[in-house]
């Protein structure tokens, strides 16, 4: 089953930080060095009316 719960998701992007090594796309085509300490989910949302574009970025620990 699917439940939309952001609407108008023109991109999207996951990438993992890897300590040393920096930010990291997900999925990764190689394995990772070292083990994630941060993910960083970003989406750009087109505005009601108008359509232009607004960022939501977050990032989160991990543990």
């Amino acid at each position: 089953m699917r439940i939309a719960v952001l609407d108008d998701v023109a991109m999207s992007r996951v990438r993992a930080w890897e300590p040393g090594q920096g930010w990291r796309n997900l999925p990764a085509a190689a394995p990772a060095r070292s083990p994630a300490t941060g993910l960083e989910l970003v989406f750009d949302i087109r505005a009601a009316g108008n359509g232009d574009l607004r960022t939501f970025r977050r990032v989160v620990a991990l543990e």
